[in-house]
């Protein structure tokens, strides 16, 4: 299990009820928490404009990204190679291996609230808080759709083709694309 709090990520074994690890390093609030799909790793983003992508095994720290104003929103890719950021109006992809930026989603909509990949890892759902949900081809950082919504959203659940998305107006709208 992965807590923040304040600036500090908690890392908790479910089965012991322990806590295994407090990972420290950020400068501000932590405002975003993601586990890749392997478990091994998790993700943090911050106020300060950093992710921070972590060993959930050690704690330790693997790498610091930096740059952003401000980040709002982490995922990993399903096959836990990429980890993206969120900010207030991009999604910044990054090589896990190394921390590189490898792409740009520049046109939003708004302020990123959630990001979450496809199952199969060939889309990228953005959704942001004023009302836009985003489809993204992943490889080439390109939108393939695009939803308005009077309301904000404000988390994203994807499985197959429904999109599940929690709104500022205490709903959750469910999504079915058609192809």
């Amino acid at each position: 299990i992965a807590v923040t709090g304040g600036r500090w990520l908690h890392l908790w074994n479910a089965a012991t009820r322990e806590r295994t690890h407090v990972c420290k390093g950020h400068e501000s609030f932590t405002t975003a928490v993601a586990f890749a799909p392997s478990g091994r790793r998790a993700a943090t983003g911050n106020h300060d404009g950093q992710v921070r992508v972590w060993d959930v095994g050690t704690g330790e720290c693997l790498h610091v990204i930096g740059g952003h104003p401000r980040v709002t929103a982490v995922a990993f890719s399903p096959d836990g190679g990429r980890v993206y950021a969120g900010t207030n109006d991009r999604v910044v992809a990054y090589d896990i291996g190394d921390g590189a930026q490898v792409g740009v989603i520049a046109a939003t909509g708004g302020q990123v609230e959630a990001i979450a990949p496809s199952c199969d890892g060939g889309e990228l759902y953005v959704a942001t808080r004023e009302g836009v949900l985003g489809v993204w081809d992943a490889r080439t950082l390109v939108c393939v759709e695009r939803l308005e919504s009077a309301t904000g959203f404000r988390d994203l659940a994807v499985r197959g083709d429904r999109i599940l998305a929690a709104a500022s107006d205490g709903l959750v709208y469910l999504f079915e694309r058609l192809r």
